[in-house]
């Protein structure tokens, strides 16, 4: 960490990340007015700020925790897996992608950051969110429905955002608001009212998008920030469990027909003729894996051409953990999976009840999202790297409180 004096000041790579977050909910309206995605910049820069902190600010002194390493490994496993990969054009394309997600990963990941740095983080993410809210709500022809099922899309130029997208980016402020909301006693009111109208526009803007994954979602982040503390929220979660219960099938009832049918039991519990064809593919994708292939799976990207050759109409797995087992197998999921599940575990003992919700949030996202390729998964393994890699002898007692 740089210095000023007896200051001290915080990483490079702070700024960069602060502003990264910021713009995260905006990528796709962004892209769509240049040619350059200006996310994509935004990261390439914060990458070399987190070369220059690492070089100037942690004299050459890298951070190798297991997720460094694991990641590192994996990165490397994903790319032998060229030798027995089938599918070359896929490959070269996806390993592109996962290359440049897990470089930000891991150089991120090799800095001490501060957890007064880490709350900057986080309130970014936090704002980034709010100000896509205040975005879709007032800006005309930010948003439209589509003509099947009138679900809310996020326009970017003549595309649109996929609506799971958006959900899962709302997400990660619905979490971070959600758990200070519960948890924050001595906070103003004016400040509660804010964090409450905030939480209901993530929300609402989630059932509009008719994404079950992110209602489903929104709920295990409920449950984990009121499991977080259950001893002192005990009646909090009878009363929310009760509420929930009651208001729902009224919340239904105000949601257009087509959108309201997304939401009924048949279809969340996967019981729906719309829920076959993904059921179809994701049966189709496990009965390839025979043998070896179990174990070191087919190759990087080959999720996507094998999805073809089972559905012809799609190019999807629909599923991160299938997508996984099917590209590296065994091996690759298991080096993978070792990163995420050490980062909560981490969370937990930390009592980073918020990041811990909003990375639980993201992975259940993953049973119907393929994730490797999508910035909110990254962003959420960097918010959660940052928060377990955070020094805790600068931690604050009320600094959370205060801020």
């Amino acid at each position: 960490m740089f210095t000023l004096g007896n200051h001290k000041l915080m990483h490079l790579s702070t700024y960069g990340l602060a502003l990264f977050f910021i713009l995260l909910p905006f990528e796709y309206p962004l892209a769509a007015i240049g040619t350059q995605s200006v996310l994509m910049l935004v990261g390439v820069a914060t990458m070399g700020l987190a070369v220059l902190d690492l070089i100037v600010a942690q004299n050459f002194k890298f951070h190798f925790s297991h997720r460094v390493v694991f990641t590192i490994v994996w990165i490397i496993y994903a790319g032998l897996t060229a030798i027995w990969c089938n599918y070359q054009a896929a490959y070269s394309y996806f390993y592109m992608m996962y290359l440049r997600n897990c470089l930000m990963f891991i150089l991120i990941a090799m800095i001490d950051y501060s957890r007064r740095e880490a709350f900057v983080v986080k309130k970014s993410a936090v704002l980034g969110v709010g100000l896509l809210m205040l975005y879709m709500t007032l800006v005309p022809g930010a948003t439209r429905y589509s003509n099947y099922q009138h679900r809310l899309k996020l326009v970017a130029g003549n595309s649109n955002l996929d609506e799971n997208y958006l959900a899962a980016i709302l997400l990660i402020g619905f979490g971070f608001v959600l758990y200070w909301l519960i948890n924050q006693k001595t906070a103003k009111l004016k400040f509660k009212a804010i964090a409450l109208l905030y939480c209901a526009g993530c929300i609402y803007y989630i059932f509009a998008t008719g994404s079950r994954s992110g209602l489903i979602a929104a709920m295990i982040i409920l449950i984990v920030v009121l499991a977080g503390n259950i001893k002192k929220n005990t009646l909090a979660v009878l009363m929310l469990a009760l509420l929930v219960i009651v208001i729902y099938p009224y919340v239904i009832e105000l949601l257009p027909a087509d959108l309201a049918s997304r939401y009924s039991i048949a279809a969340l519990t996967g019981n729906t003729s719309e829920s076959s064809p993904r059921l179809y593919i994701w049966a189709g994708l496990l009965g390839r894996l025979k043998g070896i292939r179990v174990l070191i799976g087919f190759g990087a990207g080959s999720s996507s051409p094998i999805t073809r050759e089972v559905y012809v109409n799609n190019a999807a797995a629909h599923n991160f953990y299938i997508g996984q087992i099917v590209e590296f197998g065994i091996i690759g999921c298991g080096l993978i999976f070792t990163v995420i599940a050490g980062m909560g575990k981490q969370l937990l003992r930390n009592k980073d009840i918020d990041c811990l919700a909003v990375l639980c949030g993201t992975m259940v996202m993953g049973m119907f999202l393929d994730l490797l390729t999508t910035k909110f998964f990254w962003a959420s393994m960097m918010l959660a790297c940052i928060f377990v890699s955070a020094s805790k002898s600068e931690y604050i007692d009320n600094l959370e409180e205060n801020e």
